[in-house]
């Protein structure tokens, strides 16, 4: 008699309590199901928003690296025309110093040629006079 009162038991609640308890949390937890599949929902288009972002910022570094790259290469650029252009002036200053030398070294020459052409005017005067 007692194992018979357990299985009738053990069916009642396999047919009768099991599936009321199945229904029952399932009518609890539904709402909760459907909670968390908003709140998943919600995440993953946070986290697409995220990841556009990035990809957004991703871009924008790459064009900002670019351009960082095209400033150095222009401003080695400019170095190199500044030391070409130091070198030009540094040539011309020369240049410009010998010419003043050879100005002054031929004010020189003029000097001494007038000079001479002084002496020599006065000799022919001298000459003349003896004459």
């Amino acid at each position: 008699m007692a194992e018979e009162l357990w299985q009738t038991l053990v069916r009642f609640h396999r047919e009768v309590i099991t599936p009321d308890l199945r229904t029952m949390v399932d009518e609890a937890l539904d709402p909760l199901r459907g909670e968390i599949a908003a709140s998943r929902r919600d995440n993953e288009r946070h986290f697409d928003q995220i990841y556009k972002r990035f990809d957004t910022t991703d871009s924008e570094i790459q064009a900002l690296r670019a351009g960082m790259k095209r400033l150095e290469d222009d401003v080695a650029a400019l170095k190199a025309d500044v030391a070409a252009l130091k070198a030009d002036v540094a040539a011309l200053k020369l240049t410009s110093e010998q010419e003043a030398a050879r100005r002054a070294e031929f004010r020189q020459e003029l000097d001494q040629i007038k000079s001479q052409i002084a002496e020599l005017q006065e000799k022919a005067a001298q000459l003349e006079a003896q004459l």
